[in-house]
């Protein structure tokens, strides 16, 4: 059905675009280059980041699985007190139009470049070679026939995915995305196209297909962002004392066929799907801005529960089997943030946040592996303007961890499994042996990384902004 809709309506667009191809040629094209720099000095404890790694610790043959692996500073923040980043945005714009009194463009061009130096985390690429830390954000062009309809095809953000671009406030002080949950659904930087339609100038709706998966998604699903395909649409509406936004994403990823009718090996199927919602409503009453928002995920992982098949091996190895017994694909979670911004006059403005996860505990039907101890997060920010283009903030973030006793204990049987296997000869018998012993090493390793660390961070952040 997507499909059917992109088509009718490029065919429409297409049908547009030679009234205007000519026009365009004549008129002249308006730039635009604005960008942020942030300097920040915080104070941070180390910590153990399995949640915001994008893979299952465990591949279908139990052995740990690292995924991409992109917290590679996250047990070193103490000393990682400073940090700097920026951005710079490059924009075209053709095709200057009057409607209504609104000015709007029939041609948008856009192109993002970010500069993270020193980044702890992306240290280093899968090959073991050095990140460049100058790196491309959106890159897209918008065309738009009439000031109500709009395509947009390039590498983009879907903005209403996002509970942070809702509420109208991005909390500050967290360079390395270790706090992001209250906005963790976002579909940011990804390649597709995308159709937007506006009633008025308060209320919008649209739909796209986007190659990738966000952080939520992928920590939910297991997959790999470059395999996946990713059908979206989103719902914004201004209502004065209301704003409503709503987004929605259908995501298919994982399954390869080596033997394809197409003759393509490993070709990928986009085998499992999971869908993911989420909806932000904020009150504006006078100089305060309460607001709600739920982000929700459900559906398959890529990869199953190695562990009914792991007791099930135990069990023949005279050893303890472990609580965790699933082996299903199907997988939920949610996070329900409630907070407020206040605008304090010549005082600035404050905003805070707090973010309860709900997801099943270790072991259960639908479980999140990588999310088993997380509890919440909390974000205050206390920013005060000096001048019209410079903002200093003072934040604290914190993500707070819950034992799961289920986890704990499976840990310790794994433990004592691996010694058994010790005393037993596993670990320098038969090749077999060797194997079986090798497995549950590393089970039992990838155990002992599950349990979350809590995060806290407090400091001051600089931010300037510059451009024409």
């Amino acid at each position: 059905m997507l499909k059917k809709i992109l088509v009718s309506t490029s065919c429409i667009l297409t049908l547009t675009t030679g009234a205007f191809a000519e026009k365009l040629t004549q008129m002249p094209v308006d730039f635009e280059i604005y960008g942020t720099l942030k300097t920040l000095y915080k104070v941070q404890n180390n910590r153990r980041a399995g949640l915001l790694d994008s893979k299952d610790r465990f591949n279908e043959a139990g052995y740990e699985d690292t995924g991409n692996d992109f917290r590679h500073g996250a047990n070193n923040r103490e000393s990682q007190n400073v940090r700097a980043n920026g951005e710079m945005t490059i924009m075209a714009k053709a095709g200057e139009n009057d409607y209504e009194g609104t000015t709007w463009y029939n041609m948008i061009a856009v192109m993002q470049i970010k500069l993270d130096p020193k980044d702890p985390d992306n240290k280093f690429t899968d090959d073991g070679e050095m990140h460049d830390y100058v790196q491309t954000g959106d890159v897209w062009i918008r065309y738009a026939p009439h000031p109500a309809v709009g395509v947009t095809v390039g590498v983009q953000t879907v903005r209403a995915t996002a509970p942070a671009a809702a509420i109208g406030h991005l909390f500050a002080g967290d360079p390395d995305s270790d706090f992001v949950f209250y906005t963790a659904s976002v579909l940011d930087e990804k390649p597709g196209i995308t159709f937007d339609f506006h009633l008025s100038k308060d209320i919008e709706f649209g739909l796209g297909q986007l190659q990738g998966i966000g952080d939520y998604a992928a920590i939910i699903c297991g997959g790999d962002s470059e395999e996946a395909t990713n059908n979206v649409a989103w719902f914004k509406g201004n209502f004065g004392f209301i704003e409503a936004t709503v987004g929605y994403q259908n995501a298919s990823v994982g399954g390869t066929e080596t033997n394809s009718s197409s003759g393509i090996p490993n070709e990928w199927q986009h085998e499992y799907t999971h869908t993911l919602i989420n909806y932000t409503i904020k009150a504006n009453v006078g100089d305060f801005s309460p607001f709600y928002s739920v982000q929700q995920a459900s559906g398959e992982k890529v990869s199953e529960n190695i562990y009914a098949t792991l007791n099930t091996a135990l069990t023949s190895a005279g050893l303890t089997t472990l609580n965790n017994n699933t082996s299903g694909r199907d997988v939920e979670g949610s996070m329900t943030t409630v907070g407020i911004v206040a605008k304090l006059g010549d005082w600035g403005k404050i905003a805070a946040e707090y973010t309860k996860s709900a997801d099943s505990a270790w072991g259960k039907e639908k479980s999140v592996v990588l999310a088993t101890e997380h509890d919440y997060t909390c974000h205050i920010n206390w920013e005060y303007e000096i001048t019209e283009s410079s903002v200093i903030t003072l934040f604290y973030n914190y993500t707070g961890t819950k034992d799961d006793d289920d986890l704990r204990e499976d840990i310790q049987t794994m433990q004592n499994n691996v010694a058994m296997a010790e005393a037993l000869g596993m670990d320098v018998g038969s090749a077999s042996d060797r194997a079986t012993y090798a497995q549950l090493k590393q089970v039992m390793l990838g155990l002992e990384s599950i349990p979350l660390t809590y995060d806290q961070s407090v400091g001051i952040q600089f931010t300037m902004t510059f451009g024409n």
